[in-house]
């Protein structure tokens, strides 16, 4: 915020301090006459009530998936928050929250380096009015549907995954 001179959000954090929380913090350079920063006002918001609201999300998707189809499919849907320097924000696997990356995420991706760098590149460089799909192979040979989209207010990331398995067994049911 002093360099910018503007306010800013921070890159997640583990507030080691404050019991491990992860938390983001909020700087508002304080500006005088000269345009010289002199003080920086903060305030630190926990990020647990994300993992609770992505939870609540999936659980929703999944039990209208089974709804639709009369309790015979289980989708196999998730959903994640990334920064836009790629950290995982939340997660249903909670060793990858502020733990991992989406490079860590997506090594698993079947195919050539290249490939994978460029599905991590799409992803981190979606606009505000952009949606990212992508189709791809994970470790098991599973084709998996990938949605991804920004989240204006904190441009982070949204990013969804689908197993195409899921998809083909409602054409044929």
């Amino acid at each position: 915020p002093v360099e910018l001179k503007k306010a800013c959000w921070s890159e997640p954090y583990v507030d080691e301090g404050g019991g491990g929380f992860p938390m983001i913090t909020y700087s508002l350079p304080l500006i005088n006459d000269k345009d010289e920063v002199y003080a920086v006002y903060t305030a630190d918001l926990s990020l647990d009530w994300i993992e609770t609201l992505r939870q609540k999300s999936d659980s929703a998707f999944n039990e209208n998936f089974m709804d639709v189809f009369d309790n015979e499919a289980k989708s196999h849907f998730t959903s994640f928050l990334v920064t836009r320097q790629g950290t995982i924000v939340a997660h249903p696997d909670s060793s990858l929250v502020m733990k991992a990356s989406l490079k860590d995420y997506f090594k698993n991706i079947k195919g050539k380096e290249k490939r994978k760098e460029k599905i991590i590149k799409d992803v981190l460089e979606i606009g505000t009015d952009d949606r990212l799909y992508r189709l791809y192979r994970d470790k098991n040979e599973s084709y998996i549907l990938m949605f991804a989209a920004c989240v204006e207010r904190t441009d982070w990331l949204m990013v969804v995954t689908l197993p195409v398995g899921d998809l083909l067994w409602l054409l044929n049911s």
